[in-house]
């Protein structure tokens, strides 16, 4: 039956001997819905997708049910948003049938989620005096785009960037792979100021002991350590 409705079916039965006999009852033929999976953009992993669908013919009443795998299944027309963590590829389903269970539809689609960039920038942290320069290392795949703040950077776009911080600073790296996904990390470099040590000069009798001073540094190592 090519239009929905109700037709009434006639069955005759005929015997071996001639004898007849029929019945007729109803059939009803149901509307079918049609399912459809909006379109699902491309995540990288540690995202959330909001998955969507419609019933094209905009029936009444109808049931959904949608099977997102590995394990997810949900008996809404529209699901939670879910994050996914792994990367690979993901599939979806969604049947949507009449009200009493008939009729089914299933719309299938799949879900892509690309993995981050690989990003171990070393060192993580250092400590060099003022005027020095450092290198860093993003240490990343072939291909893989890096971008560097904060400052006194002689690349902020290459994967080993000289830096010459003049005072603490956390430089910042930011790797962004073919699909478009990002890692990001930090570099704390510590940097010590010159300064200049004040001492004076002591004149003691042998055997007697005097109270050295000096100032102007963080950290001091007096030469010899006893006298």
């Amino acid at each position: 039956y090519n239009q929905t409705g109700t037709y009434n079916v006639k069955l005759i039965v005929t015997r071996s001997y001639g004898c007849t006999g029929e019945i007729t009852l109803p059939a009803v033929v149901e509307p079918k819905p049609e399912a459809e999976i909006l379109p699902i953009n491309n995540i990288c992993a540690g995202m959330e997708v909001q998955f969507a669908g419609r019933e094209n013919k905009q029936l009444a009443g109808t049931k959904w049910h949608w099977k997102i795998s590995p394990d997810k299944e949900y008996d809404v027309p529209a699901p939670p948003r879910l994050p996914f963590n792994t990367p690979g590829t993901h599939q979806v389903q969604l049947t949507i049938s009449n009200g009493n269970g008939t009729c089914p539809d299933i719309a299938e689609s799949t879900l892509e989620v690309n993995p981050p960039p690989a990003l171990n920038p070393t060192p993580r942290q250092a400590a060099i005096c003022q005027g020095q320069s450092l290198e860093l290392l993003a240490n990343v795949d072939a291909g893989t785009a890096v971008t560097w703040t904060d400052y006194n950077i002689s690349d902020p776009r290459a994967v080993v960037a000289v830096v010459r911080p003049e005072h603490d600073t956390v430089y910042h790296v930011m790797a962004e792979n073919r699909y478009g996904c990002t890692k990001e990390a930090d570099i704390a470099i510590t940097v010590t100021q010159p300064h200049t040590v004040n001492t004076g000069d002591a004149v003691i009798c042998q055997g007697n002991q005097v109270q050295l001073n000096a100032g102007g540094a963080t950290r001091y190592k007096w030469i010899p350590e006893t006298g």
